[in-house]
């Protein structure tokens, strides 16, 4: 009989990474697998993040950026067996393979959901570093989009141990809303033109460029804008947004459990992210039949054709993101194309059931 139990290790997480991680654990005990997640000890008040669908996940509370932890996680592997160890991210991803590999465990996989960060020299060269040594050890290291698998190469990595699998949507949560319903919910009216993102609000995802877009339309036409998202920029944007003259045309929703719904408000979706490993969020907005623009970068272009299936931008560059929300808020005919090949793309090629199925196939490979 197979060791079906799985040790999850990952940072405090937010956004695509904690979607992708519910989604894991779902698809998981869908397939009668015992899942454990070890969690930082700084967030045991938010349990709906492992507590999904009334579905009772072991929380093992662990401060994973602490090296006096690994001790403790090697002693809790040797002691469970479990039969894959699974990090996710680069600060979970060291300490909890290196407390597996000092427990004697040989199934370990790593996911990279962004890019190394860029914080100094010194911190980056130890990081690529780090990431090297660790892949010995690794049996397979799961990339979210092949820029990712691109920039693991890069620092060292060897080919054969990278896989990419995307990240999925699941059809259940994922389903069209009421437009009114959403509307009326925040205010808005069916005439308004609104536009929105769903984000971490950090230095990467850009949304200072949002701003500055948004702005520039308001000088010609009336534009609403909604942030869906909470981070540490917050009270820094707003402060920006008052300062651009959006007072009374932007909302910061802050972090919701409704997404979907409030998607559904939408007009165009903007995802004007400066770094972004893969872009969930823009396929999440495509999977309910939103027109999409998106920054030209990371995991962005393996999801958008440009102006068949969605409308690129260069990275940072507000005035060029400004055009192409004008042009496309004034084009139909452009919106409903770039909508419904959005949207048929985004079925076919980000499902959840495929997450699930190439991630269950490297666990079989490896499980005895």
């Amino acid at each position: 009989m197979k060791n079906n139990s799985v040790l999850l290790i990952s940072r405090y997480v937010q956004g695509g990474m904690k979607t992708h991680l519910e989604v894991l654990i779902r698809g998981l005990v869908k397939e009668n697998f015992l899942v454990y997640l070890v969690i930082p000890l700084n967030n045991l008040n938010l349990p709906p993040q492992v507590r999904i669908d009334n579905i009772a996940i072991p929380e093992i509370p662990c401060n994973i950026k602490a090296l006096s932890s690994i001790n403790y996680l090697k002693n809790l592997i040797k002691e469970k067996n479990f039969g894959i160890v699974h990090t996710h991210g680069y600060a979970a991803g060291m300490t909890g393979r290196l407390a597996a590999i000092w427990a004697g465990k040989k199934e370990i996989i790593h996911t990279v959901h962004n890019f190394l960060p860029t914080i100094s020299p010194v911190l980056t060269f130890g990081g690529k570093l780090a990431e090297r040594q660790l892949s010995y050890h690794s049996k397979k290291i799961i990339t979210v989009s092949e820029q990712l698998r691109n920039s693991q190469i890069e620092i060292g990595i060897t080919p054969d141990k990278l896989v990419t699998i995307y990240n999925g949507i699941e059809s259940t949560k994922f389903t069209h809303k009421v437009r009114s319903e959403a509307r009326a919910m925040l205010g808005l009216s069916s005439q308004d033109q609104v536009i929105g993102t769903v984000s971490r609000l950090i230095p990467s995802k850009g949304i200072d460029i949002f701003l500055k877009a948004l702005a520039q339309l308001n000088k010609t036409q009336k534009v609403k804008g909604l942030i869906i998202g909470d981070g540490p920029l917050k009270a820094i944007l707003q402060d920006s947004a008052q300062r651009l003259g959006l007072s009374g045309k932007i909302l910061f929703l802050g972090q919701r459990e409704d997404v979907p719904k409030l998607l559904s408000a939408l007009d165009v979706f903007i995802l004007p992210s400066r770094q972004e490993g893969f872009g969930l969020t823009l396929v999440e907005s495509q999977w309910l039949g939103l027109p999409v623009i998106a920054s030209e970068t990371g995991g962005i272009r393996e999801i958008i054709q440009d102006d068949i299936n969605g409308l690129l931008f260069t990275p940072g560059e507000y005035m060029e993101l400004y055009q192409k929300i004008s042009f496309l808020l004034s084009n139909e005919q452009l919106k409903n194309k770039l909508a419904s090949n959005g949207e048929k793309s985004a079925h076919l090629r980000f499902s959840a059931e495929k997450m699930i199925s190439s991630t269950l196939g490297l666990y079989n490979q490896f499980i005895c």
